[in-house]
């Protein structure tokens, strides 16, 4: 990130209006001239020096390191008094950013004061005060007693689209084997409306996952893509929560084409598909045609043997038919979600987010270089973009 060019004073001369009106008294031109000149020398001196840094999802950084007198105006004409650390260094929500920054133009290009800031990335800021609100729900709901998230939860049953679901889950105690961890992930998909990656070493993704989903209960049937040895497991755990007989659930494993489409009925209400299935099926018309919207899949790089990363995959949801999915949950162990790889998982992120994720060239651009401390400083930015967008970590 560059910082924007001072004013040049010699120039604002020529192409700007006079800083004061022509006088009309006794002064000469000369004198006027000389008094323009001595204006134009305490300006110039007349610097703020202001460095912006993001420390979370939620807050930026305003350090003003010269001209704290031009800085605590900004702060004072911010109706929401900022959190102060010391000094003149300021702890501001990311929805004041444009104005901070539009006040530092404002310093610099009407009362011509010299102002070097740096900029935060455009594309960055503007999704994290578009979830600004989202966000802060999060953290309302991370900071709430047990018993505040418990009232918040219950609150859910008061959905005209999910209170069916929500009902069933609580006739099934569903919430009661949830750790506090797992009901805080829960409560982000939710508010994320079921588009996330869930990632993390602890045990408690896949109950989490299926919590998640079954609050999404209309938009089934509901599609499980998995190794093939982890069939088996997905299909154990769905029996044992939902707590239903198999023949009213309709869950099928599936190992060849034959199994996904069941006559007459037109299909299951949960499919668990290994990914060699799921690679030879995806871009067919007859799979294509049934107009899925809920998916969930699960990291291959679980095993040494298997460990492929979300690599492959990438390529299969960049060219698949995922975009419409309503509802689509990325399960991934830490190793899955390597920012020092970022490419790997770009067409994750589009997915769950295309408005955020829209320019490849930009993220790569950003993401994906190579040199320190850049790299570092951007790698860190990333990270709070895809924890305040798409990524939900299984403990906190």
């Amino acid at each position: 990130m560059t910082n924007p060019d001072p004013i040049n004073y010699g120039e604002s001369l020529r192409t700007r209006e006079p800083l004061f009106s022509f006088p009309t008294d006794d002064l000469t031109a000369s004198d006027f001239t000389r008094n323009l000149t001595f204006k134009t020398y305490e300006l110039s001196k007349n610097q703020i020096q202001a460095e912006i840094g993001l420390i979370s999802p939620q807050e930026f950084r305003l350090d003003c390191l010269k001209n704290n007198a031009a800085v605590d105006e900004i702060i004072d004409s911010i109706k929401i008094t900022p959190r102060k650390i010391n000094g003149h260094q300021f702890e501001l929500n990311v929805k004041h950013y444009h104005y901070v920054i539009s006040f530092l133009k404002y310093l610099q290009e009407e009362r011509y004061l010299t102002v070097n800031f740096n900029r935060l990335d455009r594309y960055m800021m503007n999704a994290l005060i578009e979830n600004s609100q989202r966000n802060g729900n999060i953290m309302t709901f991370i900071e709430c007693t047990v018993n505040g998230r418990k009232e918040i939860i219950e609150s859910l049953e008061d959905s005209a689209d999910h209170s069916n679901s929500y009902q069933f889950m609580h006739r099934h105690d569903m919430f009661t084997d949830l750790t506090q961890n797992q009901l805080i992930a829960f409560y982000s998909a939710i508010i994320r409306e079921g588009k996330c990656i869930l990632f993390g070493e602890l045990y408690g993704k896949t109950l989490t996952s299926l919590t998640i989903m079954t609050y999404f209960r209309e938009d089934w049937p509901l599609v499980i893509v998995c190794d093939r040895d982890r069939q088996s497991h997905w299909s154990t755990e769905l029996l044992f929560r939902l707590n239903k007989p198999s023949d009213e659930w309709r869950i099928k494993e599936c190992t060849t084409v034959e199994d996904i489409y069941v006559y007459p009925e037109p299909f299951h209400d949960i499919m668990i598909i290994n990914y060699d299935l799921y690679y030879e099926i995806k871009d067919t018309l007859s799979f294509r045609t049934l107009n899925l919207k809920a998916f969930i899949f699960e990291d291959q790089s679980r095993h040494v043997s298997s460990s492929r990363s979300w690599k492959k995959l990438s390529s299969c949801v960049e060219k698949g038919n995922l975009s419409k999915a309503k509802r689509i949950i990325f399960v991934s162990t830490k190793e899955g979600i390597d920012f020092n790889a970022a490419k790997d998982f770009y067409s994750l992120v589009k997915i769950l987010d295309p408005k955020t994720f829209d320019d490849f060239e930009h993220y790569s651009n950003r993401y994906m270089e190579k040199k320190e401390p850049k790299r570092e400083r951007n790698l860190f930015e990333l990270e709070i973009l895809l924890r305040s967008t798409t990524l939900i970590p299984i403990a906190f």
